[in-house]
């Protein structure tokens, strides 16, 4: 496979900012998004071979997280079940002897194949219009007397099944209504509650107050992340769907697998559209009639010639023994030629 395998001298950390062939990391990930926005299914490819390539695993990953959070959601739930299985399937290459050598996972075909397919999966499916983005939120939001206008709960008692006694007693009007406008099925409500214990978090943090939860021991992340306050609302939400089927109960636990991949906090917000999808999932009609994989032969075939594409960004690659002229402005090419480039794979 010597035309096929990535054989190149730079290192992870060479790769901070850029992708393989030297573009911005950044861009590549604009790209790769707007051609799962466009169903343009070969260069959804491309753009996620060239982050694997350069071992941007869990960028590329955040990518396809938060497309199907904001874009697919409901339009096709089962997805995030297939979504976990692939972030497991990953997790098992990552952990079968690449520990601290992930850039020879570039040349694994099963994990060339796994991002395409998934790329692929996510180009193809139904959609659904993006989650409204809530307005930010108003330093006067979190003052009492604010806050008070905005209940709708009759009573305190929605909260009291979760909430526990190192739990920040500040949280507990607002974990209320939340959990009163799951019951009541009010998603906005639901939208505005989560915004306000997320940026209330990120207040304690500006002012240096500790602002932790009771531990979550079943929230499957490292244990000085337990105690981080998402948990308040994947515990309520866990709760709501104990009573339902067991496909609402395995959709919601793969949405919060899904949200715990390589956890930290810094990953809340770019994972919140999770959040919300789990929560249109207790108060809305959910269709589990979709098939989460449509076009099957399209994705075979995609996955069958995945290495076309990386032996066009293998052009690029800076071998051994080579003298080392790579810089950000003399790649083979900017990202507007590499997108018309893209035609090669017109035959996929």
């Amino acid at each position: 496979m010597s035309e096929l395998e990535i054989n190149d001298v730079r290192t992870e950390k060479e790769f901070k900012s850029i992708s393989f062939s030297g573009f911005k990391k950044s861009d590549v990930t604009k790209e790769l998004l707007n051609s799962l926005l466009n169903n343009k299914v070969e260069p959804a490819c491309y753009w996620s071979a060239e982050l694997v390539c350069s071992g941007h695993y869990i960028d590329l990953w955040n990518v396809l997280i938060n497309f199907l959070g904001k874009y697919i959601h409901l339009a096709n739930p089962k997805l995030a079940i297939y979504l976990d299985k692939r972030i497991q399937d990953f997790r098992n290459l990552m952990t079968n002897g690449y520990a601290g050598q992930e850039l020879r996972l570039r040349n694994n075909e099963k994990m060339r194949e796994l991002f395409a397919e998934v790329s692929a999966v996510l180009c193809l499916s139904n959609r659904k219009p993006c989650l409204e983005k809530i307005p930010k939120l108003k330093h006067e939001e979190f003052e009492i007397t604010s806050m008070t206008e905005r209940f709708r709960a009759p009573n305190a008692s929605y909260a009291e099944h979760i909430f526990r006694r190192e739990d920040p007693r500040e949280l507990f009007p607002a974990i209320n209504e939340l959990s009163y406008n799951i019951h009541a099925k009010d998603i906005m409500r639901c939208y505005y509650w989560i915004e306000w214990i997320l940026e209330y978090e990120k207040i304690c943090k500006t002012k240096k107050v500790k602002c932790k939860v009771d531990r979550r021991e079943n929230i499957p992340v490292n244990e000085k992340d337990q105690m981080d306050v998402v948990w308040l609302i994947w515990d309520l939400i866990l709760h709501y769907v104990r009573n339902n089927n067991e496909l609402y109960k395995t959709l919601i636990n793969s949405l919060l697998s899904i949200f715990c991949l390589r956890y930290t906090n810094g990953v809340i917000s770019k994972r919140k559209f999770i959040i919300f999808y789990a929560l249109s999932v207790l108060t809305e009609i959910v269709n589990f009639k979709v098939n989460a994989l449509t076009d099957k032969k399209v994705i075979t075939n995609v996955k069958g010639k995945i290495n076309l594409i990386y032996k066009e960004i293998k052009k690029n690659e800076i071998a051994p023994a080579t003298d080392y002229l790579f810089n950000n402005n003399v790649a083979k090419s900017n990202i507007d030629k590499t997108i018309e480039k893209l035609d090669i794979m017109k035959n996929f």
